[in-house]
């Protein structure tokens, strides 16, 4: 098995945006002191937690929520001409993909 393949379907088969969630969870176990969420995603990294089934467990919420305030600060914080921009680049990166 690889590395990503527990997060594969999480990802809708997309082995980059496999890798790249991979990635955050670890950053997010790394940085994280509570020992009950880095178990939790040591289990999903090893394919022996399902994410969806990882996310329903209050460690997960404890261990992302304070990652999802400082980011939702940072956006309200951005001037809204900076959220517009990245807005419709990231429309238009949606809209490349879903036409293929």
């Amino acid at each position: 098995m690889t590395e990503q393949e527990p997060l594969l379907a999480f990802a809708q088969g997309d082995p980059a945006e496999a890798a790249e969630l991979r990635r955050s969870l670890q950053v997010l176990s790394d940085r994280s002191d509570d020992p009950a969420f880095r178990e939790l995603v040591a289990g999903v990294l090893a394919g022996r937690t399902p994410l969806r089934l990882a996310a329903l467990d209050p460690a997960f919420a404890r261990g992302v929520t304070p990652g999802v305030d400082r980011a939702a600060a940072a956006w309200r914080d951005l001037p809204a001409e900076e959220r517009e921009r990245m807005l419709d680049e990231a429309r238009a990166r949606l809209d490349d993909e879903q036409t293929g």
